[in-house]
């Protein structure tokens, strides 16, 4: 299995080797930020969908602090996340009260 930084970088290097070395210099402490955020196993895939989308999103050329934007990013990804999986148990915790009912 490939590490956050492997996978990010196979993508990134085709389109900057700058944005490679940015994602290098902070996706260690962006990891640490999401895994407080999301737990350890959903932290890498949340940095770098975040990395992913900063780079792809037409604001990005112009951002002068690419810190502070990541972190923020990361912020955004983690919380999109976890909606998500509350939204999942929920679903989940209706279907098994219909079943039940059902039964």
């Amino acid at each position: 299995m490939l590490s956050p930084v492997e996978a990010v970088r196979g993508i990134v290097c085709a389109v900057d080797d700058a944005d490679a070395e940015l994602f290098d210099k902070h996706a260690g402490e962006l990891t640490r930020f999401a895994t407080g955020i999301v737990g350890p196993s959903d932290a890498p895939d949340v940095v770098s969908g975040a990395f992913l989308r900063s780079l792809v999103s037409r604001g990005w050329p112009a951002v002068t602090n690419h810190r502070a934007y990541l972190f923020r990013a990361v912020l955004n990804e983690a919380l999109a996340m976890r909606r998500t999986a509350a939204r999942r148990v929920r679903g989940e915790q209706t279907s098994a009260r219909i079943e039940v009912a059902g039964q």
